[in-house]
């Protein structure tokens, strides 16, 4: 799975794995779901997310929450900006580079 195939999908889920905290989306005419796990620093809207707190991280991950996606930008650094059609709109941004928590890859996806 790509990135841009999140283009259209919803977010079903918030939750933290171990230290990663994730969101889940689906797809209204698609029975799989699938998993961007976060593990470097980001911002929700003007809320930065530095220090690596998965519970802080989760919780501003909540504002998201069946929120659809309506854009897409992987940039050349690998910085992941997903754009929602909440009201207020909501953007997260991921950073395309690993912080000093970072112990997996700084973001990734899963099918589940």
């Amino acid at each position: 799975m790509e990135a841009n195939d999140l283009q259209g999908a919803f977010v079903v889920e918030v939750g933290v794995r171990q230290a990663w905290p994730f969101l889940t989306f689906a797809w209204p005419d698609q029975d799989a779901e699938c998993r961007l796990y976060i593990d470097t620093t980001f911002r929700v809207d003007d809320q930065d997310l530095a220090d690596g707190d998965p519970e802080r991280a989760a919780s501003a991950l909540l504002a998201l929450s069946n929120a659809n996606v309506t854009e897409v930008v992987v940039g050349d650094n690998a910085e992941l900006t997903l754009r929602f059609d909440s009201s207020p709109r909501r953007v997260l941004v991921v950073a395309g580079t690993s912080a000093d928590f970072t112990t997996h890859d700084i973001w990734w996806l899963r099918r589940q």
